[in-house]
Formats: C-alpha cells, structure tokens, sequence
C-alpha cells in the first residue's frame, strides 16, 4: 500500500507539474531559477510572450535561438543581447523576423549601404527604420519594394511616385542589384539596324550560353534583361543536360553588364536601349 501511495503521488506530481507549465510560461518571471535556466522552456515562454526576454539568465541571452524566438513578439528583445548586436550576420537573421530591429542596430550598419541592401532584401519593411539618406536612395528603396510592395511608403517623398519603383514595375524588373546573388550576363554589342535594335551577349560566371536578340527601336534595358531570363529559364527547365544546377532553373534575375564596362542598376530598367547602341565591349 505504501508503494502504491507512493507512486500516485508521483502521478499526482507529474499532473500537477504538466498543469503548471502553461502558468509559468504565462509569468515567466514567477518559474523557478532551475526552470529559467532550462534552454527549452525558456523558448517556450519566449515564443508565447518575448518581453519574457527580460527575465532570462545571462548565459541564455548569447544563444541566437533564444533571443530570435523573443524577436517574433518583441522587437526590442535584441536590447537584451548586446553582444549578438554587433554580430551583422546575426543582426540580418534578427531584421528578417522583425523589421524594426534594424533602427536599433548600431550606426556602423544602420548607415552601410551593403548591409542595409542585405536588410531590406530580408524584409523589406526594414526600409522604415533605415537611415534618412538611405531611403532616398532608389535602389534600396526598389530592393525593399521586391521584398514586400509596402516598403514604398517608407521611401523618401521625392521617390514614392517613381515609375520604375512603382510595385507592377518592381515585379517586372529582371536586373539585379549590387550583392544581390545571380548569375551575370556580358553585353558584347547594341547595333541598331533596319530591323531593329540587336543586342550580342553571352553568360559569364556560370554555364557557357551564348544569345543574340533583336529588340524594337522603343524597347526598354528592362525588355533586354527580362527576355534574356525568360529564355535562360525556359531552356533549363526544357533541357537538363547543360549542366545548369537549380539556382539557374529558378532564374529570376540577373546581372547586366553594358559594353561600357558597368553592370546595370535596377532602377536603369527604363532606361531606352537605344541610348546604349553602337558601342562594343
């Protein structure tokens, strides 16, 4: 009987434990120091509630994970995490779970164009909390819009009416931007003729393909780099013997090198095609 006893209020501890779990994650701060300590309910209480951060041991606070879960409902958990803010792969992860925690980041990222074209191809409302000078600059303001259309209205005032930034526009615009990862495309020639504008290229950093186009007299940079793309994606998705791996099957995008030695901005896209004939790489 004693054994019997014994194990029922064992049963009736593990009952009365299992109910108390979902009272402590409520009101963190009330658990046990053995209980804030343990990693896997600490992520529990964080994913129900992250201003729980607050209350975590010190050692907790150095674990990615655990400050990442706090992030999801409480941007300003990375407050808690000095060391881990000044770690820029770390902060990217952070701004893509919450877009406000770039404006907490400190200076030195806030204000390189890099990492904030890194942030806002995260997660485009990062552009909310990027640096004044920043958000008039229209290609981070257009790789913010790629991420998510809603960025637009944290661009500066002068660029809210933009075409080439305009949503429909930015879903259009085939070219990459500086950092971006694509595959880059050497313009060799731009001759306009009877027939119309046509246009020598080759890829360059990848799979050998070589293309000529011929373009109308009206035709966009944009219609270029979109019709290159299409035709890169459409023949690997016919043909899987050119030795093209899945990031070229998924082409969306790519890098435009005129023959004047420069890669193309993405707010180029409207720029006429004509504007860059009879001039050879």
């Amino acid at each position: 009987d004693s054994a019997l006893s014994g194990e029922t209020a064992l049963a009736v501890d593990a009952v009365q434990e299992q109910e108390e779990v979902p009272l402590l994650i409520r009101h963190f701060y009330c658990a046990p120091n053995e209980k804030k300590r343990d990693r896997e309910f600490v992520l529990k209480a964080l994913d129900h509630n992250g201003f729980h951060i607050k209350h975590v041991p010190p050692e907790l606070l150095a674990d990615r994970e655990v400050v990442l879960t706090a992030l999801k409902t409480n941007h300003w958990a990375l407050e808690h995490a000095p060391a881990l803010r000044e770690c820029p792969d770390f902060a990217l992860k952070a701004v893509a779970v919450h877009p406000w925690v770039l404006g907490q980041l400190p200076a030195k990222f806030r204000e390189d164009r890099d990492f904030v074209l890194d942030a806002v191809r995260a997660n485009g409302l990062a552009l909310s909390t990027a640096s004044a000078k920043l958000r008039q600059d229209p290609n981070v303001v257009l790789e913010a819009v790629r991420q998510n259309v809603l960025a637009l209205q944290y661009a500066h005032e002068g660029l809210t009416k933009a075409q080439v930034l305009q949503p429909e526009c930015v879903k259009r615009n085939r070219i990459a931007g500086k950092g971006a990862s694509a595959l880059v495309v050497q313009v060799h020639s731009i001759e306009p003729g009877d027939a119309g504008i046509q246009v020598n290229w080759s890829g360059i950093g990848g799979p050998g393909k070589v293309g000529t186009e011929t373009f109308d007299t009206d035709a966009t940079v944009g219609d270029l780099a979109a019709r290159v793309a299409q035709g890169w994606q459409r023949e690997c998705t016919g043909s899987r013997n050119e030795g093209l791996g899945p990031a070229h099957a998924q082409l969306t995008a790519l890098h435009l090198v005129v023959p004047q030695g420069s890669a193309v901005q993405p707010t180029a896209a409207l720029d006429r095609l004509a504007d860059y004939a009879n001039v050879t790489a």
